[in-house]
C-alpha cells in the first residue's frame, strides 16, 4: 500500500511539478515574462547582527536594496523587525515598512531570532526577520533566498490586528521566497483583550490582496506554531504560511515540507480566512507534511515518517534542493549549508507557461555550474509534439492536451526533467454570447477534424451538471461560473474548456499580460479585455469588446492596495463605443467598495442625467480578473475631455493637430514616429501655443507658420485662451497642474494636464493660458464672496451668472444636497469651461460617500440639516455654495429645480421605482459581492452591510432626506430661511408691477433713514439706483432682464449717503411673467482710421430692431476698455497693437450686437515739427468778458523759422454766437521765428462791462474780424490743402474726440498742454479761465519774442528710489510701505495703498492691516513727497488670501530680541507664546531651546496657559531708553536674545511642537533671512506670527514689525500680551458633538487617529528644508508624497555615488525623485554614479565637471528629463546605461565633454527613439547609443 502510494505520488510529481514550479529550477505558474528579479550588480555584504539591523534605519542600506549574507549570524536580544515591529498600515505593496529588494542567505544561518512583543491595539503588527516584504513591479521582484534559521523564539501578543512569521509578518505584490529553512523554535500567539490574528505561520504570516504575484519554493518548517489564549481566527495559523487572504489565489506554493507542530484549528502548510476560499488551494502544488501536524487541504499530501525518508519523497519536492539526511530525514540542502546552481530552465513564448504551451520556444544550452560552464543538451519524450534542434524547441500541433517530458544533461553530469503541455489547436465555443436563466447552451469544438467525436463535461463549483453538449442553466447557478471541457471520445484526452461566468450583468473578463493583479494606479499593464453580454447590452444592441486593453488602479480614498476589491482604469487599443455610452479609449471600473448598496453612484449618475446635466452613462457589470471573480463593478467613462463625456475644445488634441502639421510642412525629415513624440512633448510643454517664435524641439525650431491654423481664434483674431479646462477641486491635491485660490480652494488641472506644472522648470508652460484659466476661477470665487455678488473681470463689473452657467451651478447643488454628498466643494468636485464659454459645475462624480452609507455615516446621517452648511471640513469652510445661499435669486432657482425635479427623486423611492428595480436586477450580483467580503473592511460586519439590507438603507435616508427637502422647499420664502445665510429686513419692502407690455415697474418701500438710495437687482443683475424719495424708490425696466413663464426675483438693497451697501438693509419678491422681449437684432460696424489718434465711431444697421436706447463697450482684444460706452472710441497709444471691437445692447430689447474686430491699432508717432495751434478764445462778441477780443495764437515749436506763405485758418460753428455754418478761412502772412507766438485778433467784445476785462489784446500779428462762438467751434490750420493741426469743441472730431460741451465759455480758452501735440484733442488740450488765470497764460505775438525755451527756476528734484512692500499678503498680516527713497526726512512722505490698482480710501500710512475685504486683491503702494516731485510706485503683492489659524498646539507667537543694544524698542527680549487650542494647556514637559550663532540655550516652562491665551517669557536685562516696557512675564529667563540672527524651539517632552528661525538653520520650513542690502530684525524689529496661522513654513506665516515705526493704533494690536491679559485674538470653539445614530467610533472617520488611511506625517521633517543623511545631503520636496532631491554629497573623498531610492529621515522613509542641479558639479572624486530607480529628474548640471567620472547607471524606469549640461566636461565618462523606457527630455549639451569613445546604452524598445531624443547634444560623434 506504502509502495504504491509513492509511485502514485512520482507519477503526480512527474506530471505537476513543472506545471507550477518544474523542479524548482524557477518556472512558475505565472507566465514566465511575468516576475523577474533584479540583479544584484553591488549587492551590500551583511557580517554582523549591527549590520542587519542597519537595513531600513541607516541610508547606506535601504528598504530596495541588494543584500547578501556572508556568515552565520547569531542574534542577541530582543530583534526588531525590519521595518519596525508595527505600524498604521498592514499588507502594503510600497512604503517605508516594505523590504522591496533581494537577500540572499547563501546557505548561511540566523540563530536565536527572539521577538517578544505585545502589539500595539491602536496599530497593525508584524513580527519576524522583516517586517514586510514586497513590491509593486514584476520586473523588480522582492526575493529572499537560501537561508535557514534555528532557534526561533517568537511571542506575540496580540494586537489590533498582527501578522507572524520567522521570516516575514506580511507578503505582498511581486515577491520571490525560495529555499528558506526554519529549523527549529517556536512561534507562539498570544490572544486576549481583543487582538485580531491576521496570520501566523513557521515562515511568513499572511499574503495579502495581491498575492498572485507571491511565488514561494523549496520552503522547509520545523519549528512549534502555537497559540494561547482566544487568537480569535486559529484558522489562519499555517506550517508554512499563515493566511492566504480570503478568496485571493496565490501565485503559487511549492515544494515545501511542514514538520513542525501546528494548533489543533490550523493548517499544515497555509492557513485560511474559511474553509471554502478558492484561493486557499489553487496553485499549490507538492507541498506535503508530516502527519498530525496541521490539518491538510485538497491541495496538500500528508505523510509518515517513512515516507519523508524516502528517495521517493526526494524526487518529489526536487533532489537540486532536497535530501535525505544522515539520520533518514528529509531536508533541504541550504540546511547543511549547500547551495544549488539550478540548471535553466525553458523560456517560452510570451503568454505561454510551462502547463500552457502553443507556440516555439527557447532551451538554453550552457549555464555556469558549481564548477564552472557547462553545456546542456535537451531530448524530447514526444518528438511528433515537441522536437528539439539545439536551442530551438518546435511545437507541432495537437488535437488534445499533450504532456511532453524534455530531459536536460549537462556536460557536469547532472540532468533534469521538465514536463511541458502542448495545448491543442482547437477551441471550444458556445452557440451564446451569454447564459440565460433556463435557457440551454449548446457547447460544440471549433475546426474539429471530420469524423473525430467529443465528449463533453459541464461543471459548476467542481460539480458535474451535464455530460452533453448542452446544458440548461437554472436561477440557482446565477453568478457561478459553468466551465464546459471537450475531450476526444477515443480516448479521453482534453481537447478544450471554456469558461463563463454566469449573470444577469454584462460581464467584463480582463486577463494581465504577466498574470498578476494591478498594484499601480500610475503605471499601466497590458491587458485583453472581453465583454460578455447580457440582455439589454448585446452584439445586437451594442458593440461588445474583445480587444487589447490596458489597465491601472484609479481613485484616492479607494484605492489602497490593503483592499481586496480595487477600482480600475482601461484605456483601450481604439476609441470603442461601449454599450452605447460613446466612443472613447478610457474607461474606468468603480469597485463602489465602499457602498454596501452598489447603488449611490449608479443612481446619481443617472438622476444628473434626468434632470438635464451632463452625465456619464454607465453599467453594473461584473469583473473577473485573470479567471477570479473579483465582484460587481460600474463601467462608466471617465471623467475627461471627450465626446460624451466634456466636450469642449481639447488642447491636448491640438497638441496633436500641431504636431501633424509640423510634419506635414517638413515631411523631409519628419517621420511618423517623430511626429508621435513631438505630440507628446507639445502636451507637456505648451508655451508653443502662444509663442510668435514656433516651437524648439531636438535643437530644431519649427515656425509658428507651420502650425497657426490649428490654433483657436478669438474674434479678434488673436490666440483664445479662454478656455478648454477641466478643473477638478479635490483635497487630495495631487495633479501635476494645480493652484489654491485666495480663499484656498484646491484646484487642479485634470486638463489640460500640463498647463501649469508645480515642477515648472521642467516644462515650457503657456503662462497666458494658465494665468486665464486661474484668473477665471479666482474671478468667480470673489463674485461668490461679494457682498453683491459682482466682481471685476476684463475691465467689467460681472455678477457670477455672467461667469458661472446658473444651471449647472444650481441643478449640481440640488442634486448632491438630495444625496447629502458629504465631499461636495471638498472633493471630486469637476468644473469645466469651453472656449468662450462660462463655467460649468460637473459631471457628478465620486457619491459614495453619501446618503447615510456605512462609510459615511458619522458625517451623512443627519437628513434634517443642509450639507451645505453642516460641512466645513477643509475647502469646504470657504465654498462657494456656503455663500449662494445668500442669494435670493440662488434660492428661487434652487426651488424652481426641486420642484421639477420632485417626481424624478421621488421615482427612485417609490415602490417599485428605481431602487427597487436595481435591487432585483442587482440581487444575485450584489449577494456575490457581499459573499466575497467585496466591501471595506469596516463596513462589512455592520448590520447593514448585506446587499438586501444596504439598500434599503438608502431607501430610507432618501425617502427621510425627500421628505425634509419638501418641507424646506414648501416656498421660496422658506426655503431662504431655510438655509439662514441672510435675512431680509423690515425696513424695506418691493413689489412688481408686471402690466407694461415690455418693461415692469418696480417699487421699494423704506422705513430706515439711513438709506438715501435703493439698488435694484433683477435675477441678481444690478438694474437701477433710485433715490429715495418720501420713503419710496421706483424704476422701471426693460423685460429683458426677466426668464420669461419663470420665477423672477427682484432684491433691493439699501445704500447709505457715502454709496455704501447697508448689509442688514435687504428684502426681494418673486413673480412670473410671460415677456414679450425680441432678441436685438442687426448687425454693427466700426468706421473711422485705426490708427492712434484717431476716433472709431459704432454704427448700428437700419434693421436693427432696438426700441429702447442703445449701450455701447467698446472692447480691445477681447477686454473690456474702462470707461469706453459711447457710440465713438479715441484711438489712444495704450490701445496699440490691439484688435477692436465694440458691443452693442439695448434698454429694451435682449441680448447684444457685437463687430467684426478691425485691425490692430497701428502706432503714429507724432513730433512737434509744425506749426501748433496753442491757444483759442471765443468770447461770442459778449458783454462781461474777461478778454477785450477772441483770439487764435499760434506757436512754432521747432528750431527754425516758418514762413507762412501757404497757410491759412479755418473756422466752422453752428453756435449761436458764432455761427459760420460753412467753413471760413483767413490766410496767414509773415513769418514765425522759432519757439514764438503769433496771434491774430478777432472780434472785439461787448465793452459794456470794462472793468471785468482781465486781459486786453492790443498787440496782435494778425487781425480777423470773425466771431469766435464762446460754446462750439472747429479750428484747423491749413498748410495749402494739408491739415496741420486741428482742435475742435463739440463740433465734430479732429485729431481724436472734440472736447466735450461745456469745456469752453465766454471766461474760457482752451490752451495746449506744454506744447504737446498727440493728436488726441482732449489729452493736448486744457481749459484756462480768464477771469482769475495767471498773466503768463495770456497769449503772445511775434513782439514778445522767443518763449517756452527760456529755462525755469530749478525745478523741484524728482522722488527717486525704491518702496518695496515687507510682509505676506495674508489676512491678519501688516503690511509695511520700506521706502528707499531720495527724500531723507519721513515727515516729507505721503503713502497711497491701492487694490488691484484702485486707490483706498483713508490708507495713506506706511503700514496697512490686511482684512477680509482685501482677499483676492493685488496690494501695492505709491509714495510721494512735499518737496520733491513725482511718485515711487512698488511692485503688486501676490493676490491677498486668507489662511485657516492653527488650532492644535501652542505657537510662537512673537520674538524680540534687543541684542544688548542701547535704547531698543522694548526694554527687555521676549518670546511670547500663545495657545490657540480650546483647552488649557499644561506646560509640564514643555521647554524652549535657543541657538544663535554657535551658542545654545534651554529652559523649562510651568504652569498652564488657558485657550485663546499668551505667556509671556521675558528674557534679557532691563535697557534704558526704551519705546515700550516689558515690566513683567509669566515666565523669567535671563537670556540675551540676539537681534541678528537665531532660532527658537518649543519642545514638549523632547518633540518638537513649533519653532521659527531668523538668519539659522531652518527648523520649521524655509527660515526668515535677510533682504538683499538690509537686515530682517534688528533693535526696533520683532517678528510675529500671522493671524495664528501655522503651516510649517516660517518665511510664510511670520511678519516683521518694526516698532519704532509702527502707529500706536496697530502697536496697541501688536504688543506682547501675557496671561494677566486674559483671553484674545481667537474664539477657538470645542467641536460639536451631536448624538449620532451609530457607532461614534467609527474607524473610517477621518478625526479617529486609529484610521488606517491617516498618515501620521512627523513633526520634525518639514517641507523645503534640506537634511544630512549617510554621505549625503537632501532636500524634501513634497512631505504629503515624501519625496526627497539629493542636492549635494557630505563625504568629499566618495569616489562611488549612489543614489538610492529610499532615505529615512526620522521616522519615515523618502523616496528619492530627483538629483538637484549642481548636485555633484565639479567633483574631482567620482568615479562611478548609481542612480535610484524612483529618480524621475536629473537637474541641469548635476555631474557638469566631475572630471573622473567613468560609469553611469541609470536603474529605474522613472526618468524623465536629463538638463542641460547634466554630464557637461565628465571627460572620463566612457559607460551609460539608461534603463529607464519613459525618457523624454534631455537638455542642452547635457553630453558636451564626455570621452570620445563613450557608449550610452539603452532599453531595445527604446533605441530609435533615444537615438533621436539623445542626438547632438554636445557629444562627440564617435560616441556610440547602443541597445
Amino acid at each position: 500500500m506504502e509502495k504504491r502510494k509513492l509511485q502514485s505520488l512520482a507519477k503526480r510529481s512527474a506530471a505537476l511539478l513543472l506545471s507550477v514550479v518544474v523542479g524548482l529550477s524557477g518556472i512558475t505558474y505565472v507566465p514566465a515574462a511575468g516576475t523577474t528579479v533584479k540583479a544584484a550588480g553591488n549587492a551590500i555584504e551583511i557580517a554582523s547582527e549591527e549590520e542587519l539591523a542597519k537595513i531600513g534605519k541607516d541610508s547606506s542600506h535601504p528598504m530596495d536594496g541588494d543584500y547578501v549574507l556572508t556568515k552565520d549570524l547569531e542574534l542577541s536580544g530582543d530583534w526588531t523587525p525590519i521595518g519596525g515591529s508595527s505600524g498604521a498600515e498592514y499588507c502594503m505593496v510600497t512604503g517605508n515598512r516594505v523590504f522591496s529588494g533581494t537577500f540572499d542567505g547563501q546557505g548561511h544561518s540566523i540563530s536565536n531570532l527572539t521577538i517578544s512583543r505585545t502589539g500595539s491595539t491602536a496599530e497593525f503588527n508584524q513580527s519576524g526577520l522583516f517586517a514586510m516584504i514586497g513590491s509593486d513591479a514584476s520586473a523588480d521582484c522582492a526575493e529572499v533566498k537560501n537561508l535557514v534559521f534555528s532557534d526561533v523564539n517568537i511571542t506575540q501578543t496580540l494586537g489590533k490586528g498582527d501578522s507572524i512569521g520567522a521570516l516575514a509578518g506580511d507578503v505582498n505584490g511581486y515577491v520571490k521566497i525560495d529555499n528558506v529553512a526554519v529549523l527549529s523554535g517556536t512561534i507562539t500567539a498570544v490572544g486576549g483583550n481583543g487582538g485580531d490574528l491576521l496570520g501566523m505561520g513557521g515562515i511568513l504570516g499572511q499574503t495579502k490582496t495581491n498575492s498572485q504575484g507571491v511565488s514561494l519554493t523549496n520552503l522547509y518548517n520545523a519549528a512549534t506554531l502555537s497559540s494561547n489564549g482566544n487568537v480569535g481566527t486559529p484558522s489562519r495559523i499555517g506550517g508554512i504560511l499563515g493566511r492566504i487572504h480570503r478568496s485571493v489565489t496565490i501565485g503559487s506554493i511549492a515544494s515545501s515540507l511542514n514538520v513542525g507542530t501546528v494548533p489543533e484549528a490550523g493548517y499544515a502548510i497555509n492557513g485560511v480566512d474559511n474553509t471554502t476560499a478558492v484561493g486557499n488551494t489553487v496553485n499549490i502544488i507538492n507541498c506535503y507534511y508530516l502527519e498530525g501536524k496541521g490539518t491538510g487541504t485538497s491541495a496538500t499530501t500528508s505523510m509518515t515518517e517513512a515516507q519523508l525518508g524516502s528517495e521517493e519523497m526526494v524526487k518529489a519536492l526536487g533532489d537540486e534542493y532536497w535530501s535525505v539526511s544522515k539520520n533518514g530525514q528529509i531536508m533541504p540542502k541550504v540546511a547543511e549549508g549547500k547551495l544549488v546552481i539550478p540548471i535553466p530552465s525553458p523560456i517560452f513564448a510570451e503568454g505561454d507557461k510551462a502547463s500552457s504551451v502553443s507556440e516555439n520556444f527557447t532551451l538554453p544550452v550552457s549555464y555556469e555550474g558549481g564548477s564552472g560552464a557547462a553545456s546542456i543538451t535537451w531530448t524530447s519524450g514526444n518528438t511528433d509534439v515537441i522536437s528539439v534542434d539545439g536551442a530551438v524547441a518546435t511545437v507541432h500541433p495537437v488535437m488534445a492536451d499533450t504532456q511532453v517530458t524534455l530531459t536536460a544533461v549537462t556536460s557536469d553530469g547532472r540532468t533534469k526533467e521538465v514536463t511541458v503541455t502542448v495545448v491543442s489547436n482547437l477551441s471550444l465555443k458556445l452557440d451564446q454570447e451569454y447564459a440565460k436563466p433556463e435557457t440551454a447552451i449548446n457547447a460544440f469544438v471549433d475546426r474539429a477534424p471530420e469524423g473525430v467525436e467529443f465528449t463533453y463535461t459541464w461543471t459548476i463549483d467542481g460539480k458535474t451538471v451535464s455530460d452533453r453538449a448542452s446544458y440548461t442553466p437554472s436561477t440557482s447557478d446565477l453568478n457561478k461560473f459553468i466551465t464546459v471541457t471537450a475531450n476526444l471520445a477515443s480516448d479521453g484526452s482534453q481537447v478544450a474548456v471554456y469558461k463563463l461566468y454566469f449573470s444577469k450583468l454584462p460581464v467584463v473578463y480582463i486577463d494581465t499580460k504577466d498574470g498578476y493583479g494591478i498594484t499601480s494606479k500610475t503605471e499601466y499593464k497590458d491587458a485583453s479585455m472581453r465583454i460578455q453580454g447580457n440582455e439589454t447590452y448585446n452584439s445586437v444592441s451594442t458593440n461588445l469588446y474583445d480587444g487589447a486593453t490596458e489597465i491601472r488602479g484609479r481613485g484616492n480614498s479607494t484605492w489602497s492596495t490593503s483592499y481586496n476589491k480595487l477600482p480600475y482604469k482601461l484605456k483601450l487599443d481604439k476609441k470603442t463605443d461601449l454599450f452605447g455610452f460613446g466612443e472613447s479609449k478610457h474607461w474606468a471600473l468603480l469597485a463602489n467598495y465602499m457602498d454596501e448598496s452598489l447603488l449611490r453612484n449608479k443612481i446619481s449618475y443617472d438622476l444628473s442625467g434626468t434632470m438635464g446635466m451632463n452625465y456619464l452613462q454607465s453599467a453594473h457589470v461584473e469583473l473577473v480578473l485573470n479567471g477570479v471573480y473579483a465582484g460587481n463593478y460600474q463601467l462608466v467613462g471617465n471623467v475627461r475631455i471627450d465626446n460624451g463625456r466634456v466636450d469642449i475644445f481639447d488642447w491636448e488634441d491640438c497638441a496633436g493637430d500641431a504636431a501633424k502639421a509640423i510634419r506635414k510642412a517638413h515631411s523631409d525629415t519628419l517621420t511618423k514616429a517623430d511626429q508621435d513624440l513631438l505630440e507628446d512633448y507639445l502636451v507637456e510643454n505648451m508655451s508653443w501655443i502662444t509663442s510668435q517664435n514656433g516651437v524648439t524641439w531636438r535643437g530644431v525650431t519649427y515656425p509658428r507658420a507651420d502650425y497657426e491654423s490649428v490654433v483657436p481664434k478669438d474674434a479678434a483674431g488673436n490666440v483664445d485662451v479662454s478656455g478648454g479646462f477641466l478643473f477638478e477641486l479635490d483635497g487630495y491635491y495631487d495633479e501635476v497642474s494645480r493652484f489654491k485660490t485666495a480663499y484656498d480652494q484646491p484646484f487642479m488641472f485634470k486638463s489640460p494636464e500640463f498647463i501649469a506644472p508645480v515642477t515648472s522648470n521642467n516644462y515650457a508652460n503657456c503662462q497666458e493660458l494658465a494665468d486665464y484659466a486661474k484668473n477665471y476661477i479666482q474671478a468667480v470665487e470673489n463674485s461668490v464672496h461679494a457682498d453683491d455678488y459682482y466682481t471685476s473681470w476684463q475691465g467689467e463689473r460681472v455678477h457670477y451668472t455672467d461667469l458661472v452657467d446658473m444651471d449647472s451651478l444650481v441643478r449640481y447643488f440640488v442634486l448632491n444636497e438630495f444625496f447629502w454628498n458629504t465631499e461636495t466643494m471638498k472633493k471630486s468636485t469637476y468644473m469645466y469651461k469651453d472656449l468662450g464659454g462660462k463655467l460649468y459645475i460637473g459631471p457628478v462624480w465620486d457619491m459614495d460617500w453619501t446618503s447615510n452609507s456605512l462609510v459615511s455615516q458619522e458625517e451623512t446621517w443627519n437628513y434634517n440639516v443642509w450639507m451645505t452648511k453642516d460641512r466645513s471640513n477643509e475647502a469646504q469652510k470657504e465654498q462657494w455654495y456656503k455663500y449662494l445661499i445668500g442669494d435670493p435669486y440662488f434660492a428661487a432657482k434652487v426651488y424652481e429645480v426641486y420642484q421639477e425635479n420632485k417626481d424624478n427623486f421621488e421615482n427612485i423611492i417609490k415602490t417599485d421605482g428605481i431602487i427597487d428595480q436595481q435591487k432585483v436586477y442587482l440581487q444575485e450580483s450584489g449577494t456575490a459581492n457581499y459573499q466575497s467580503n467585496y466591501l471595506r473592511n469596516n463596513i462589512l460586519y455592520q448590520q447593514d452591510s448585506e446587499f438586501s439590507r444596504g439598500v434599503e438603507r438608502l431607501r430610507t435616508f432618501l425617502r427621510n432626506r425627500k421628505n425634509w427637502m419638501d418641507r424646506q422647499c414648501a416656498s421660496i420664502e422658506t426655503l431662504f430661511n431655510s438655509f439662514g445665510k441672510k435675512s431680509v429686513s423690515k425696513n424695506m419692502t418691493v413689489s412688481a408691477n408686471t402690466e407694461g407690455e415690455k418693461t415692469t415697474s418696480y417699487t421699494a418701500g423704506v422705513t430706515n433713514s439711513s438709506v438715501s438710495q435703493v439698488q435694484f437687482y433683477i435675477n441678481g443683475i444690478l438694474a437701477d439706483t433710485v433715490a429715495v424719495s418720501n420713503g419710496t424708490a421706483e424704476t422701471t425696466k426693460s423685460d429683458s432682464y426677466l426668464e420669461s413663464g419663470k420665477i423672477n426675483v427682484v432684491q433691493v438693497r439699501g445704500v447709505s449717503a457715502d454709496g455704501s451697501l447697508l448689509a442688514n438693509e435687504m428684502n426681494y419678491a418673486t413673480f412670473t411673467k410671460e415677456t414679450q422681449v425680441e432678441q436685438l437684432t442687426g448687425t454693427v460696424t466700426i468706421t473711422g482710421e485705426v490708427k492712434t489718434g484717431s476716433v472709431l465711431t459704432a454704427g448700428v444697421s437700419e434693421d436693427c430692431n432696438n426700441t429702447g436706447t442703445l449701450t455701447y463697450q467698446w472692447l480691445a482684444d477681447g477686454v473690456a476698455i474702462e470707461g469706453a460706452t459711447e457710440n465713438v472710441l479715441q484711438l489712444d497709444a495704450s490701445l496699440a497693437g490691439k484688435k477692436i471691437m465694440v458691443r452693442v445692447g439695448s434698454s429694451a430689447e435682449a441680448g447684444n450686437l457685437i463687430s467684426a474686430a478691425t485691425e490692430a491699432v497701428e502706432l503714429i508717432e507724432v513730433k512737434n515739427d509744425h506749426i501748433l495751434i496753442h491757444q483759442v478764445y471765443g468770447g461770442g462778441a459778449n458783454d462781461g468778458t474777461p478778454v477785450s477780443h477772441s483770439f487764435i495764437e499760434l506757436y512754432n515749436p521747432t528750431d527754425a523759422e516758418i514762413d507762412l506763405s501757404g497757410y491759412s485758418l479755418g473756422y466752422l460753428s453752428n453756435g449761436k454766437n458764432g455761427t459760420a455754418a460753412e467753413e471760413v478761412k483767413v490766410s496767414l502772412t509773415g513769418k514765425i521765428p522759432a519757439h514764438t507766438s503769433y496771434l491774430v485778433r478777432c472780434e472785439a467784445q461787448d465793452d459794456s462791462t470794462p472793468d471785468l476785462i482781465q486781459c486786453r489784446i492790443d498787440v496782435f500779428d494778425l487781425e480777423w474780424t470773425q466771431t469766435l462762438d464762446n460754446k462750439r467751434y472747429r479750428m484747423i490750420l491749413y498748410h495749402g490743402d494739408q491739415v496741420e493741426d486741428a482742435v475742435s469743441v463739440n463740433e465734430g472730431n479732429v485729431e481724436g474726440l472734440a472736447l466735450p460741451d461745456g469745456t469752453i465759455s465766454k471766461q474760457k480758452s482752451i490752451r495746449r498742454i506744454g506744447f504737446a501735440d498727440t493728436n488726441i484733442n482732449r489729452a493736448d488740450f486744457e481749459t484756462v479761465d480768464y477771469r482769475t488765470a495767471a498773466s503768463d497764460n495770456y497769449p503772445r505775438s511775434l513782439a514778445d519774442g522767443e518763449w517756452g525755451t527760456k529755462k525755469p527756476d530749478p525745478e523741484p528734484e524728482p522722488l527717486e528710489g525704491k518702496v518695496s512692500i515687507r510682509g505676506n499678503a495674508i489676512v491678519g498680516a501688516v503690511l509695511y510701505a520700506d521706502q528707499a527713497t531720495t527724500e531723507t526726512d519721513e515727515n516729507n512722505l505721503s503713502y497711497q495703498w491701492m487694490a488691484d490698482g484702485a486707490e483706498l480710501t483713508g490708507e495713506t500710512k506706511a503700514f496697512l492691516k490686511l482684512t477680509d475685504q482685501y482677499i483676492g486683491k493685488k496690494l501695492s503702494v505709491c509714495v510721494t513727497s512735499s518737496v520733491l516731485t513725482g511718485k515711487v510706485a512698488s511692485d503688486s503683492t501676490e493676490a491677498v488670501k486668507a489662511v485657516k489659524a492653527q488650532t492644535e498646539h501652542l505657537i510662537i507667537n512673537q520674538v524680540y530680541g534687543t541684542g544688548g543694544k542701547k535704547t531698543p524698542a522694548f526694554s527687555h527680549s521676549f518670546i511670547e507664546l500663545y495657545n490657540p487650542t480650546a483647552d488649557t494647556v499644561s506646560l509640564e514637559g514643555y521647554k524652549i531651546q535657543y541657538r544663535s550663532d554657535g551658542e545654545e540655550a534651554v529652559c523649562g516652562l510651568s504652569g498652564e496657559i488657558p485657550a485663546n491665551t499668551s505667556y509671556l517669557i521675558r528674557c534679557g536685562e532691563e535697557k534704558a531708553g526704551s519705546i515700550y516696557v516689558i515690566d513683567s512675564g509669566d515666565f523669567e529667563w535671563n537670556l540675551e536674545i540676539s537681534n541678528k540672527q537665531y532660532a527658537v524651539v518649543l519642545l514638549k517632552n523632547e518633540v518638537q511642537v513649533d519653532g521659527v528661525s531668523v538668519n539659522e538653520a531652518e527648523v520649521e520650513g524655509t527660515a526668515l533671512t535677510d533682504p538683499v542690502g538690509d537686515e530682517i530684525i534688528s533693535k526696533n524689529k520683532s517678528i510675529r506670527r500671522i493671524a495664528f496661522i501655522d503651516t510649517d513654513v516660517n518665511v510664510n506665516d511670520f511678519e516683521v514689525l518694526n516698532y519704532s515705526k509702527l502707529p500706536e493704533e496697530l502697536a496697541g494690536e501688536t504688543l506682547p500680551k501675557k496671561l494677566a491679559d486674559g483671553a484674545w485674538g481667537m474664539t477657538t470653539e470645542k467641536p460639536d458633538n451631536p448624538d449620532k445614530p451609530d457607532n461614534p467610533n467609527n474607524p473610517n472617520n477621518p478625526n479617529n487617529p486609529n484610521n488606517p488611511d491617516n498618515p501620521k506625517i512627523p513633526e520634525k521633517i518639514e517641507q523645503g528644508k534640506t537634511y544630512e543623511k549617510g554621505n549625503y545631503y537632501y532636500k524634501v520636496t513634497s512631505l504629503s508624497k515624501r519625496t526627497v532631491a539629493v542636492v549635494g554629497i557630505k563625504k568629499t573623498s566618495l569616489t562611488k555615488v549612489t543614489v538610492y531610492n529610499w532615505v529615512k529621515l526620522g521616522d519615515q522613509d523618502y523616496k528619492v525623485t530627483s538629483v538637484a542641479a549642481s548636485a555633484f558639479k565639479g567633483n574631482k572624486k567620482i568615479t562611478a554614479a548609481n542612480i535610484g530607480k524612483y529618480v524621475e529628474t536629473i537637474g541641469n548640471s548635476a555631474f557638469a565637471g566631475c572630471s573622473k567620472l567613468k560609469k553611469v547607471t541609470v536603474k529605474g524606469n522613472k526618468l524623465k528629463t536629463i538638463g542641460s549640461k547634466g554630464f557637461y566636461q565628465c571627460k572620463a565618462l566612457k559607460n551609460i546605461t539608461i534603463k529607464s523606457k519613459v525618457l523624454k527630455k534631455a537638455g542642452k549639451n547635457t553630453f558636451k565633454g564626455i570621452h570620445k569613445k563613450a557608449v550610452i546604452r539603452v532599453p531595445k524598445a527604446k533605441y530609435k527613439a533615444y537615438t533621436k531624443l539623445l542626438a547632438k547634444k554636445g557629444q562627440s560623434k564617435t560616441v556610440k547609443i547602443r541597445k
